[in-house]
């Protein structure tokens, strides 16, 4: 995948990242108590969301740069982050429903107990997909500077075989 198609592909998840921070909000307000796991799998969805816009932005410059190495790894964490995040959205929806319907504390845990399996699993998914997304980002970081570098040594070279005396590039001036 280009790097615009993995920046366009951050972007949509980011998207659903938001609507899932949005049906928490509307989990808290027909719930008024939430349990800690589901405040912890928020706060996850809202650090995956903010990895995420990094990864659009960081695909947008490298589009500019002459380097479109294939970044397999990413695009398969986009995927499953899309995959989590949309099944995550899905349970908090019938969540919802089912707390706006049962209008008893106990209902409504017996709910949310019925779930804990899943989104537990949902949960140690996204920090692994987030941790790892900040990970190749980190990767995708280092490998554009060693080309850089490279260019440079060869600008310098260039320059005193001309017998430019190995003046530095302009750029790093």
């Amino acid at each position: 995948m280009d790097p615009p198609s993995i920046a366009a592909s951050a972007i949509t998840v980011a998207a659903l990242a938001a609507s899932t921070c949005q049906a928490f909000a509307e989990l808290r307000a027909v719930c008024k108590i939430l349990p800690g796991r589901l405040h912890a799998l928020s706060n996850e969805v809202t650090d995956i969301n903010v990895v995420l816009v990094h990864v659009d932005t960081v695909f947008k410059e490298r589009a500019r740069s002459v380097d479109n190495q294939p970044q397999q790894t990413i695009t398969h964490l986009l995927v499953r982050a899309e995959d989590r995040l949309d099944q995550l959205n899905q349970i908090v929806r019938t969540l919802i429903t089912t707390c706006d319907r049962a209008k008893l504390a106990i209902l409504q845990a017996h709910a949310w107990q019925k779930e804990q399996p899943k989104l537990r699993a949902i949960q140690e998914d996204i920090r692994t997909v987030r941790s790892s997304l900040n990970v190749a980002l980190g990767a995708s970081k280092s490998y554009v500077f060693p080309r850089f570098l490279a260019q440079t040594i060869w600008w310098g070279t260039k320059d005193m075989d001309s017998g430019g005396a190995g003046r530095l590039p302009s750029i790093l001036n």
